[in-house]
């Protein structure tokens, strides 16, 4: 196969083969079981100071076989920053499942959203922004606006638990250790380890909770208080409230493969 950026001759049998990243268009093609050859595009980036001083450095072998390429000259660049040009290459089949066309695209608004639920735990207003229902079970994805002073208790799960601090700063307590999560930062709680987190800032924190596999949005919409919106704080709950909310979480804890621990 020959075009004017050069030949590329793969040899007979199947075979899939790509450029180096840094150099002029070439073709790329594959051998299919009737004979035929066939190409496709990919992108490829590179400036004129890179082609001209790399060359043709070799190229990458996909599934089997291996290719003979002859460049042809590239000839003069116009442009002095990044470029990008086209190379073809042949796409092999998928190894992932194929689509499903029964699941929707889900967005949550948390400002505008009514339909979205929000709870007050512990002091904390939760809106619940995916759900298993959402992910076919494999996460859940839930907002958490943190006052001063909030928090949950010392607890684990029986499953991952990664946070995105969005605004503020909180203290992380992960197996007795402390460490301060400042806006942007992020961590992941591995699956059993007792942790929790406070805010001792003096002003309010929101971060996002990923838990997988999901479930973990299920146990705080059994224990949470309904609440209007995203910054709605939760009442103050007297010590006899706050005595049956604490059995009620120690009840179905253990339904959500999670565990109270002892401050």
């Amino acid at each position: 196969m020959t075009s004017r950026h050069g030949v590329f001759s793969p040899p007979a049998g199947e075979g899939v083969f790509l450029a180096n990243q840094f150099e002029p268009p070439l073709v790329a093609s594959k051998q299919r079981e009737d004979g035929r050859r066939q190409s496709s595009f990919v992108p490829q980036y590179g400036t004129t100071e890179d082609r001209g001083r790399r060359g043709l450095t070799g190229i990458a072998r996909i599934f089997k076989g291996t290719a003979n390429i002859t460049p042809s000259p590239w000839g003069e660049d116009p442009m002095e920053t990044v470029t990008t040009v086209w190379h073809f290459a042949a796409m092999q089949g998928s190894t992932i499942p194929d689509d499903n066309p029964k699941r929707k695209a889900v967005f949550a608004r948390p400002i505008e959203d009514q339909s979205l639920t929000h709870l007050g735990i512990v002091g904390d207003t939760y809106t619940i922004l995916l759900t298993g229902q959402d992910t076919a079970g494999r996460y859940c994805l839930i907002d958490m606006l943190v006052p001063p002073d909030g928090g949950p208790p010392p607890h684990r799960h029986d499953f991952e638990e990664m946070f995105t601090l969005l605004e503020g700063e909180l203290e992380f307590i992960f197996r007795g250790a402390k460490s301060p999560l400042r806006t942007g930062d992020t961590v992941n709680i591995p699956a059993n380890a007792p942790h929790q987190f406070r805010n001792l800032s003096g002003r309010p924190a929101r971060l996002l909770c990923l838990c997988s596999p999901a479930g973990q949005e299920e146990f705080f919409k059994a224990v949470g208080i309904p609440l209007a919106d995203r910054t709605t704080p939760p009442p103050k709950l007297d010590a006899a409230a706050q005595a049956a909310f604490i059995a009620k979480a120690e009840k179905l804890a253990s339904k959500y493969r999670t565990e109270l621990l002892p401050p």
